[in-house]
């Protein structure tokens, strides 16, 4: 495959946000988003903020089914499966483009530190992960993220990428600490194993979206203009065919959601509510805010791809349409 060319975008350069916050979940599927039709209120604050007009909503496709091939390939905006050149160059690498901006770059993360292998972790100004900040998650799990963010530095234009676990399996590990404030539904004995696995995941994504309005306040302290996201890495197989969990090549894995939040009237939405939206997109789309234009020579149009676990091996993928506003 062909790289990706990299140019200078001027008129993305005099709109470029001063903060851009790129929130990632793990395992969450759009389903499950209240916002999205689900029949849980599960997501109360980010359903308001786009019933209010604050905020718009995507249907993502996740890029692969695995944490580590997915944060690959979003980070340095490869869609093309086997395109290995690119994803080990970095040369459209979001972290390093933030730093030819003028960004200062953060990553923070509940997660360990190695899902930074095939990311440019030199790109990285500051790096916190469960192994800087073991204790601190221990005791209050994902909210130890809120302590994190006072490393970034409030007077310089920022990229920060907070990566979390919340509705990774074990799912009542995203709220336990917490007593019964996320405990929507019950978790405990005297329901069938998938009963209580499908509470505990919608419980979690309860305790996400609160996650994310505590998140969005401090986005909210920063001065300028700002662009504010939430996807997920990958979708979860929550009892289809017997299977749980995510690493299987099926629409649950490849659907994810987006959430995303303008700050100035120099910020336009990047698209409509319920649109559909590729991490590939969604790359493409903040390079361009932060100055990039990413032209990607291999694209085929209404074409993208759901990759295997291992992009430097024998990678299954499958091809993935959008036809009549349908995952096919």
């Amino acid at each position: 495959d062909v790289d990706d060319e990299i140019h200078a975008a001027s008129s993305a350069a005099r709109e470029r946000p001063r903060d851009v916050w790129l929130v990632i979940f793990d395992s969450t599927r759009t389903d499950h988003w209240g916002l999205a039709g689900y029949a849980r209120a599960t997501t109360p604050t980010m359903s308001r903020w786009v019933a209010q007009g604050q905020a718009r909503w995507h249907r993502g496709l996740a890029g692969a089914v695995s944490t580590r091939a997915s944060l690959g390939l979003l980070f340095n905006g490869v869609r093309e499966p086997g395109n290995i050149a690119q994803l080990r160059s970095h040369q459209a690498n979001l972290l390093r483009l933030a730093k030819r901006a003028g960004y200062r770059t953060y990553w923070l993360s509940t997660q360990h530190g190695d899902l930074l292998d095939e990311i440019d972790a030199p790109s990285i100004d500051v790096i916190r992960t469960r192994g800087s900040d073991e204790a601190r998650i221990a005791a209050v799990g994902d909210d130890a993220v809120l302590d994190m963010l006072d490393a970034v530095d409030p007077n310089a234009p920022r990229l920060v990428v907070m990566m979390l676990r919340t509705a990774h399996i074990p799912y009542d590990d995203a709220y336990r600490r917490h007593g019964g404030r996320y405990r929507r539904w019950p978790d405990g004995e005297g329901l069938t194993e998938g009963a209580r696995l499908l509470n505990a995941y919608d419980n979690a994504i309860v305790y996400q979206d609160a996650l994310v309005e505590k998140l969005y306040r401090r986005f909210e302290r920063g001065g300028g203009d700002g662009l504010f996201v939430v996807t997920s890495d990958h979708g979860q197989m929550l009892g289809e065919d017997g299977v749980w969990g995510h690493n299987v090549l099926t629409q649950q894995i490849a659907q994810v959601p987006m959430l995303v939040r303008t700050r100035g009237a120099a910020q336009m939405p990047l698209a409509g509510n319920g649109d559909w939206l590729s991490h590939h997109d969604l790359a493409r789309a903040l390079a361009w805010r932060m100055g990039f234009s990413i032209h990607n020579p291999n694209a085929r149009a209404g074409v993208d791809y759901l990759q295997g676990s291992d992009l430097f091996g024998d990678n299954l993928f499958r091809e993935l349409r959008i036809v009549d506003g349908h995952l096919q």
